[in-house]
């Protein structure tokens, strides 16, 4: 994501949510949305309202993965990383 507004598309969010091993539904409840959302998605129901939700979620579950595993293996990181990382300003 170049630019902090676009919005990924439910294919590209399914396939981090895959990758971090935290299912859509899960997601899709954690942003208020309700868990049978993404099912939606599959037949095309997304919208960019739903998609930028769940997105938001993601990313701040993928920035709290990153700034854990940082932590615990602080050698493969520089401090204006770590720095960044706490402030939530990594892209």
């Amino acid at each position: 994501m170049d630019n902090r507004t676009d919005i990924l598309s439910s294919e590209a969010i399914t396939a981090r949510a895959d990758a971090i091993g935290v299912p859509l539904s899960k997601l899709a409840t954690e942003a208020g949305l309700a868990a049978s959302t993404v099912s939606r998605w599959k037949t095309g129901g997304s919208n960019s309202g739903s998609l930028r939700k769940v997105q938001k979620v993601l990313v701040a579950r993928e920035r709290a993965l990153l700034l854990s595993l940082v932590r615990l293996h602080p050698d493969i990181a520089d401090k204006n990383l770590l720095a960044t990382l706490a402030e939530g300003k990594a892209a």
